[in-house]
Parts: structure tokens; C-alpha cells; sequence
């Protein structure tokens, strides 16, 4: 089932690479086509790499083939993606090239690890778009987040990262630093006081180079796998509440199944990610921020079970005396 659980299952990555080079790819009245010839020679590069990576993955550990893997997906196909698009298409606007630069990278990803994605019953539609400043508060759950939450939320939103993804992944740092479409910052060593980093959001939503004006982020504050949610972080929701900027929860399930990192796992055959939109919350509404902090904390644990439920209903879902006993935790 998972990629490194035999060296046979490297067959079907190149055969994907191969069936890739044929696919199109849509943005900004763009097609991607084989026949080009720039596209072939960028196609050749991809496949290249794809081999070495097959090659020297075949004779050694499950641990130096995923870390190759991931060398691939997060240097070699960023690195392609601005390329192609660089190359390709030169006489578009630069704004528009960046977009699909990003959207290119997220889309390519998602069908080179075969996931398919399923919107849930019941659930709002999205709110954020690229102009309305929402921030989308999403949970964390896998390493396949940074390009799988891109897809589901309609390539709306740019990210807010630790800038350790940026000094892991440099090839990633450079083709989002572009666009703008993922801010790095420095975790922790700010204490109650704010102010500075605020003042760095508030650039980076104004600065021209940022195409994406919907942010998603992590107000757990680190991946979590867990059958429970974490405490949320009051930081995010602050900004929100002092710039009156709305609000929407993501609650997304089995980007775990996808990339389990430490596992050094990497499924190709195709996970079925399952997601669900809440309502926005609006700042305004709420006289305080205490106030309007409870409520979104409460109804992410609330969501949290509810999606976890309906997107696996086998799976064991903690009772609701649990549950309310969690989200008292929660609230201490």
C-alpha cells in the first residue's frame, strides 16, 4: 500500500512521470502541452530526475529514498513549476505567472501522489477568496499540507509558515518568495507583545507582490494526529479580531495517509482527503476578544469531532462526556 514498502512500486512513480509529461495544466488562459518544445526539455529534466532518484533509491534504506522523494517534490517540481512558467510563457504578466507558479506546484503534487479530495455534507461554502483578507484556520495534520490545503481551499490563500520549512526546503522558499504567497516567520521570542509581528502581517497583506489576500494557518500551533484537537493559539485570532478580519475554520482529514514523515512513508496510491468549511466568524459581531476567541475555540473542537466522524466513520470518535471534558481543558 505505501510506496517504500517494496522497491517494485518505484515503476509506477516514473510511469506517472511519463503520463505527466502529456497532461495539461489550466491558469490564466494558459495551457501546458508536451508539444512544446520548452515544455519538452522541462519535461526531460523532470523525468532525469525522477530516474536518478529511482536508481540510487532502489539500493538504499526506506529512509534515504523518502528524504530523495521528498528532494523531488519540494526542490526539483518547484524549481520546474517557475521554470516552465518562466520560460513558457514569457509575455504574461508577472503576477499572473507567479499565481500559477504556486497553483502549478500544489496541482502537480496532488496528482503526482494520486489524491483525490471529497467535500463533505453540510458543510459552508468556502468564504475566502483572494481579495477579502479571511483568514482560513485550518488544522495541521501532515507534511502534504502545504500543497494539498492549496488545492482544497481553490488556490485562494497564501500560507503562514515557521521558517524552518524555508531552511529545509530552499528550492520551496524561493519560487513562493516570488509571489509572496508563503510568509516565514520566526517562532517565538515575542512574548505577550505583539505589535512588531502584527506590523509585519499588516506588510505582507499590503505589499504588490502578494497575489493571495486570504491567509491560511495553524492555530494548533504544530502538526497533530491525534483523535483530539489542541488548545488553540491566541495569536491568529487577536490579529483577526484587531484588523476585523473574518474568520473560516478547514477541518481536513487523511493528509496523514498521505505523507507519514515519521514513518518515512510516502503513498502513491492514492489517499482520499476529506475536508469540510465552516461558517465565517465575523470580529465585529463579538464585544470582546475573549469572547471572540471562545467561540472559535469552542466550535474548531466541536467541528473537530463532527469531521472526524463523518470522514471515518469507523474509527473510534471519543465520547461525548470526553469531548466535553476536552473542551473544558480547553478553555482552563
Amino acid at each position: 500500500y505505501f510506496f517504500f514498502f517494496n522497491d517494485t512500486a518505484t515503476t509506477e512513480i516514473y510511469t506517472r512521470s511519463l503520463v505527466g509529461s502529456v497532461r495539461c495544466v489550466q491558469g490564466t488562459d494558459q495551457r501546458r502541452v508536451h508539444g512544446d518544445s520548452m515544455n519538452y526539455w522541462i519535461d526531460i529534466l523532470k523525468d532525469v530526475g525522477l530516474a536518478s532518484i529511482i536508481l540510487f533509491g532502489i539500493t538504499f534504506c526506506r529512509q534515504v529514498k523518502f528524504v530523495l522523494c521528498l528532494f523531488y517534490m519540494f526542490f526539483m517540481a518547484t524549481m520546474c513549476s517557475y521554470t516552465s512558467l518562466y520560460w513558457v510563457y514569457p509575455n504574461t504578466r508577472a503576477s499572473e505567472s507567479y499565481i500559477s507558479c504556486q497553483q502549478w506546484w500544489s496541482d502537480q503534487l496532488f496528482w503526482f501522489l494520486g489524491i483525490k479530495k471529497q467535500l463533505l455534507p453540510t458543510s459552508h461554502p468556502l468564504y475566502a477568496t483572494r481579495e477579502n483578507n479571511t483568514l482560513l484556520m485550518v488544522n495541521h495534520r501532515s507534511l502534504a499540507d502545504f500543497f494539498i490545503h492549496d488545492c482544497i481551499t481553490n488556490y485562494q490563500a497564501s500560507y503562514l509558515s515557521r521558517m524552518m520549512v524555508a531552511l529545509l526546503f530552499p528550492g520551496t522558499w524561493f519560487c513562493t518568495y516570488l509571489d509572496n504567497s508563503v510568509w516565514y516567520f520566526v517562532r517565538g521570542g515575542r512574548g505577550e507583545n505583539l505589535d512588531d509581528f502584527f506590523a509585519w502581517m499588516d506588510n505582507n497583506f499590503n505589499t504588490k507582490r502578494t497575489q493571495r489576500r486570504s491567509l491560511i494557518v495553524y492555530p494548533e500551533g504544530h502538526r497533530n494526529t491525534t483523535s483530539d484537537p489542541l488548545p488553540l493559539k491566541r495569536g491568529m485570532i487577536k490579529y483577526s479580531y484587531t484588523r476585523k478580519y473574518p474568520v473560516q475554520l478547514v477541518l481536513a482529514f487523511g493528509l496523514e495517509d498521505a505523507i507519514k514523515e515519521k514513518q518515512f512513508l510516502l503513498n502513491t496510491n492514492g489517499s482520499t482527503i476529506k475536508y469540510w468549511f465552516s461558517e465565517p466568524f465575523f470580529p465585529e459581531k463579538y464585544p470582546t476578544l475573549d469572547a471572540y476567541y471562545n467561540e472559535i475555540s469552542t466550535k474548531f473542537s466541536q467541528y473537530f469531532y463532527n469531521v472526524l466522524a463523518l470522514s471515518n466513520p469507523k474509527k473510534k470518535i471519543p465520547s461525548l462526556q470526553n469531548q466535553t471534558q476536552h473542551l473544558s481543558l480547553i478553555h482552563i
